[in-house]
């Protein structure tokens, strides 16, 4: 019985982890996550190294967005900016 709890505990512990590793990411030691702001973003990875900004919305309650590129070895990390915060991280192999 403890090794079924013991194997269960592992698997919950292995798939948590792995959400929690897609969602963030580390510069210079911060962890870097939905909802950061922009300003600490590039405070600690520094300039990304291509962007693209677009407006949401209309009329007064448009929103202006960006999304950001930093090349990293083979990987590069797409950051979506949503309202001067982080609302998106992900990863593309190169």
């Amino acid at each position: 019985m403890r090794r079924v709890f013991f194997c269960f505990l592992l698997l919950v512990f292995l798939l948590t982890s792995s959400v929690a590793f897609a969602l963030t990411g580390r510069c210079r030691g911060k962890i870097i996550k939905e909802g950061v702001t922009k300003h600490f973003l590039i405070n600690n990875c520094g300039q990304p190294d291509d962007k693209e900004t677009f407006t949401l919305g209309t009329g007064s309650g448009a929103t202006v967005a960006e999304t950001l590129y930093y090349d990293h070895g083979g990987w590069t990390y797409i950051v979506e900016i949503r309202r001067g915060k982080v609302s998106k991280i992900t990863k593309e192999k190169r």
